[in-house]
C-alpha cells in the first residue's frame, strides 16, 4: 500500500479500513520518511515499511515476512481463543493476590460461585470475602511456610450473604528477586459435597444412638425371682423401672393390677364378696 494515494483518504486509512474489515496484512510504501507520517503509520500496526526506491528482491522479501507473521499471529489468537473459553468455561475460579492480600485477577467462574463480577473484586483484600478474615491470615502464614497448599478448605460468603464451603489450592509466585512476589490459586465450591457429609453423619450419629437404646435392652437381662430388681453389667441391682428408664425413652406411672389389690386389701375384697 503505498501512503499517498490519489484519492479522499490516504494509504494509510485505507489500510485501516482493509485491516478491520478484511483482516489481510499491510505493507507501507513511501518516498517519504517524516516522523508524523510513519507515527500514523504505525497506529494500522503494518507489517513492513519499504522507503523508496526499493527492489524487486527487496519487496518479495518484505511479503513474505509479512505472510509468515500473519500466519504465526492467526495461530496465536487461535490459541488465545481456545485457552479463553477454556479459561472462561472452567467451574473452579482462578485469582491471583499480591502479597498484600489485594485481588489483582479473578475468572469469570467467580460470578456464578461468589455472585460477583471480576472487576467488583480486583482491588479488594481477598479476605472480605472470608466468613472469618482470620482465616485468611491463618491460610497465609500456612503457605508461606510450605510454599503451596493443596485443597485447604475455607469458608466464604456470597455475595447474598450465604456461606460457602470452598477448597483452595494455592501457590507462592516469586518475581526476580528470593521474594514471593503474587499468590496464584485456584477454588473450588464444596458446599455440595460438605452439607452431604454434614447430613451423612448425623444420620449415623442418629443410626448409632439408637442402635445403642436397641443394644442396651436385647438379649438376656438377669432379674430377681421375687424383688424383680434386674442385674447390671457391673453387678449393681435396680428396680426394674429404674432401669428401664435409664437405657430406654420409657416413662413410668404406678399403679396395681388385681391380684395385689387382693393380697394388700383383703378386708376391702372380702366385704365385696359377702354383699356379692
Amino acid at each position: 500500500m503505498d501512503i499517498m494515494i490519489q484519492g479522499e483518504i490516504d494509504g494509510i486509512e485505507t489500510s485501516e479500513i482493509i485491516k478491520t474489515e478484511l483482516d489481510i496484512p499491510v505493507i507501507f510504501l513511501t518516498a517519504y520518511a517524516d516522523n508524523m507520517l510513519v507515527e500514523r503509520a504505525k497506529s494500522v500496526e503494518p507489517f513492513g515499511y519499504l522507503l523508496k526506491p526499493f527492489t524487486e528482491q527487496e519487496i518479495r522479501a518484505a511479503i513474505e515476512i509479512a505472510l509468515y507473521k500473519k500466519e504465526l499471529e492467526r495461530g496465536l489468537r487461535r490459541s488465545e481463543e481456545k485457552y479463553r473459553a477454556i479459561f472462561e468455561s472452567i467451574q473452579d475460579i482462578y485469582y491471583r493476590t499480591d502479597m498484600e492480600g489485594r485481588i489483582t485477577s479473578v475468572s469469570p467462574s467467580v460470578f456464578p460461585t461468589l455472585g460477583y463480577r471480576p472487576e467488583e473484586l480486583e482491588g479488594h483484600p481477598v479476605k472480605d470475602l472470608y466468613k472469618d478474615p482470620a482465616a485468611h491470615d491463618i491460610f497465609l502464614k500456612k503457605l508461606g511456610e510450605s510454599g503451596s497448599l493443596s485443597d485447604y478448605e475455607i469458608e466464604l460468603v456470597h455475595k447474598q450473604g450465604t456461606t460457602i464451603s470452598a477448597s483452595v489450592s494455592s501457590h507462592l509466585v516469586y518475581g526476580d528477586g528470593s521474594r514471593p512476589a503474587a499468590v496464584d490459586g485456584t477454588v473450588r465450591d464444596i458446599t455440595r459435597r460438605k452439607n452431604a457429609e454434614r447430613e451423612r453423619e448425623r444420620l449415623f450419629k442418629e443410626l448409632q444412638e439408637a442402635l445403642s437404646k436397641v443394644k442396651t435392652l436385647s438379649g438376656l437381662l438377669p432379674i430377681c425371682a421375687r424383688c424383680k430388681k434386674i442385674r447390671d453389667d457391673q453387678g449393681y441391682w435396680h428396680q426394674v423401672e429404674k432401669y428401664i428408664h435409664e437405657h430406654s425413652e420409657a416413662d413410668f406411672t404406678h399403679s396395681i393390677c388385681p391380684e395385689c389389690a387382693e393380697i394388700l386389701y383383703p378386708r376391702a375384697f372380702r366385704k365385696k364378696k359377702s354383699k356379692a
